[in-house]
């Protein structure tokens, strides 16, 4: 009997991981993808129309 509740004991972690995985990719299939602008105009015009705020990242390698 102490050797079964041992083995439920071992299992738990692994069934809680991958019920946990299996969640995440349902969730990650329902999230819809971003559309990135390609241009700054471009970008502002879509925040205008939509009130939307917007967000300009640069970068440099100095």
């Amino acid at each position: 009997m102490i050797n079964e509740t041992a083995k439920w004991n071992n299992r738990i972690p692994t069934m809680f991981s991958l019920l946990l995985v299996i969640t995440l990719n349902l969730y990650a299939v329902g999230v819809e993808t971003l559309q990135w602008a390609n241009s700054v105009g471009e970008g502002m015009e879509e925040a205008k129309k939509t009130n939307k705020p917007i967000m300009i990242d640069f970068y440099t390698d100095w």
